[in-house]
């Protein structure tokens, strides 16, 4: 088997496990909000990143700290001390804002891993039989 072609399998492997992997997230998401079980926070902590990465709401649910994701720009909608409504899925143990901003990053995931598995499998066949 030559490099290319290994490598080819592995990028087909990684779009695969990516593939699953947002559509895992995106259906526990639409499970948890069918679910509407809603609880009440209150915000201890509050992590707004100046780039393009997540940011995150800290607060105390049952004793421990957790975490919920949203954009830079609703982050900055929120002050320590703020209750809000997070859906709550506790098979999964995750939490969610309703308007976080984050509703199709799972979908762009499974867009991309499918997009990223069609080109490299049409690129790997491609090298398998123009070989022979």
């Amino acid at each position: 088997m030559s490099k290319n072609l290994f490598l080819a399998l592995i990028l087909v492997a990684a779009s695969v496990f990516l593939f699953t992997l947002s559509y895992w997230k995106y259906n526990v998401r639409i499970e948890t909000l069918k679910d509407k079980n809603l609880i009440t926070v209150t915000i201890s902590d509050i992590d707004c990143n100046r780039l393009n990465r997540k940011s995150s709401l800290v607060f105390k649910h049952r004793g421990h700290n957790h975490i919920v994701n949203l954009t830079r720009d609703r982050c900055g909608q929120f002050k320590v001390g703020d209750q809000i409504k997070l859906y709550y899925n506790p098979k999964s143990d995750w939490y969610i804002l309703d308007d976080d901003g984050k509703e199709s990053e799972d979908v762009w995931g499974m867009i991309g891993s499918g997009i990223m598995f069609i080109i490299v499998s049409i690129s790997s066949l491609r090298m398998v039989y123009l070989k022979k």
